[in-house]
């Protein structure tokens, strides 16, 4: 197992030399001509990019829909309580989810390095793992208000959880 995971890491050192490689000096200003194509090229930022535009899309979605699931759902709540207990539930899973991302950021050394950035991804990774089913469970189970909300909280905090790591590891790969 040591062995699986010591050539998992010299893998990862190699492609982070590999991009480090088509960095340009940190004291060296680089213009947007320059930058651009520079950015093409490094494709750990291109795939966290792309993943963090669709983590976005589904908050957008999220804050889209739910209200009207809400009200023309099973739960025929008023837009007045749609909308009081969303705003609720975004406000206080926003601070907490945020707050959570950037102690983990933090504690698993996300802006130290390509490891500390593998760290976080792996830290992301299980915030979806666990915020997928259970938006998935809110939404089986909508017409049962103490649940839904129960799941929708760990849903919606563990999105926001990841804010911190991902725009740690942005900010790292390039």
């Amino acid at each position: 197992i040591a062995a699986k995971k010591k050539a998992k890491n010299a893998s990862f050192a190699a492609g982070a030399a590999e991009a480090d490689a088509t960095k340009p000096p940190e004291d060296e200003h680089v213009g947007l001509r320059e930058a651009v194509p520079i950015l093409a090229k490094n494709l750990d930022y291109i795939l966290l990019v792309y993943g963090y535009a669709m983590y976005t899309f589904v908050l957008g979605a999220i804050a889209v829909w739910v209200i009207a699931m809400l009200m023309y759902g099973p739960l025929k709540m008023s837009q007045a309580g749609a909308s009081i207990l969303l705003g609720s539930v975004v406000a206080i899973t926003g601070m907490a989810g945020s707050i959570i991302g950037g102690v983990a950021v933090d504690k698993l050394g996300g802006s130290q390095g390509n490891m500390g950035t593998y760290k976080c991804a792996v830290f992301c990774s299980i915030m979806m793992a666990i915020s997928i089913p259970c938006g998935l469970v809110a939404l089986v189970f909508q017409a049962h208000l103490g649940v839904f909300i129960a799941f929708f909280v760990v849903s919606v905090l563990c999105l926001f959880a990841v804010t911190a790591p991902v725009n740690s590891s942005i900010l790292t790969v390039v």
